[in-house]
């Protein structure tokens, strides 16, 4: 079974924590207590590349967590699940095709772009083992974009999203969440 984080239908990961460290020098005794596993020092490269993926798992109900990417290094992450907006809209753009943002009343208020792969399924028919493949900049894209505007025309490409990196070969996709916010003056 895969490594997971998971919250209930209408919640959504909030992580808190990540602690990375070498198997060998773990003492695992302590996860289930108040402070976390004891841990070794590690390379600024381990930790950040752990912090990476797990940043793939804000924001979203399920969240599959590669397995071995360094079989030497555990991971133990802290999280919480928090209600998401009732007006919240989550909008999906395979490669290569676009769609609309639009709010009818108020403007858009980004509150999550992810452009890769967080899922084994979506815009795909042979599902993928890449599961935390993401841009470093199609977030900062689509708030330059969107954020604020009455409407916004998102393109799944990564000549302007950013090529995702820790990917497969099958097709990714731009992930938005947004809600549409009242900017009464």
């Amino acid at each position: 079974m895969k490594p997971e984080l998971k919250c209930p239908s209408g919640f959504a990961i909030f992580v808190e924590k990540v602690d990375v460290g070498l198997k060998k020098d773990a003492d695992c005794s302590a996860r289930n207590k108040a402070a976390a596993a004891v841990i070794s020092e590690i390379s600024f490269i381990h930790l950040a590349l752990f912090t990476g993926l797990i940043n793939v798992c804000e924001n979203e109900e399920l969240c599959l967590l590669p397995e071995n990417i360094l079989p030497e290094l555990f991971i133990q992450i802290s999280y919480s699940c928090v209600e998401k907006p009732k007006d919240l809209v989550k909008t999906i753009v395979c490669d290569g095709k676009s769609e609309n943002l639009k709010c009818d009343v108020g403007v858009l208020g980004i509150l999550d772009v992810k452009y890769g792969r967080v899922d084994e399924k979506t815009c795909t028919d042979t599902p993928s083992a890449m599961t935390s493949c993401r841009s470093v900049i199609a977030d900062d894209i689509i708030n330059a974009l969107c954020q604020g505007e009455k409407e916004c025309t998102l393109e799944a490409d990564p000549s302007i999203l950013g090529v995702p990196f820790a990917c497969d070969d099958l097709p990714k996709y731009l992930q938005v969440q947004y809600i549409c916010v009242d900017m009464k003056i």
